[in-house]
């Protein structure tokens, strides 16, 4: 857990929350075993969790350790080019834990597509300030920033 009075300031983490898009594609659910390698593609930069002591590879390790067969939890991909990991729905809204496009398909709806599977109407997603790809997605399917908090490492 991170602390709000101790260590270094990591990052501004956004919480995001709107109506999922309605678009549909070939997108298909998938163990959280066959995104390992999509996850391991997408360039994280080392700095999945944000805390610099972690390298790139232990931030992957990690995530898959948290997210191996997660009840209630799914995966979908579609055609290899990005994955969505959401919840089960709370209410008439699906939280989404980690949504990821390879470099090579951004910008070609993949994203929204994802967000498209989500099974409830409304979606709450976070992200930090600086992950542009990831803001620029949630503006532009209309989502709106429902908080921030600064995120320090321990």
């Amino acid at each position: 857990m991170h602390s709000q009075n101790s260590g270094v300031e990591i990052g501004i983490r956004l919480q995001w929350w709107g109506v999922k898009p309605s678009l549909r594609g070939s997108i298909r659910p998938v163990r959280p075993g066959d995104i390992m390698d999509m996850i391991g593609r997408i360039e994280w930069n080392g700095r999945l969790f944000r805390d610099p002591r972690i390298s790139r590879a232990d931030a992957i390790a990690l995530t898959r350790e948290s997210i191996w067969d997660r009840p209630g939890f799914r995966f979908m991909d579609i055609e290899k080019r990005g994955f969505v990991f959401f919840g089960l729905p709370e209410g008439d809204t699906t939280r989404v834990h980690l949504i990821g496009v390879l470099p090579e398909y951004r910008k070609q709806g993949v994203g929204r597509a994802l967000l498209a599977q989500c099974p409830t109407s409304y979606i709450v997603a976070g992200t930090y300030e600086d992950n542009r790809a990831s803001c620029a997605l949630y503006e532009k399917i209309g989502m709106q920033v429902i908080r921030r908090e600064k995120v320090f490492n321990e």
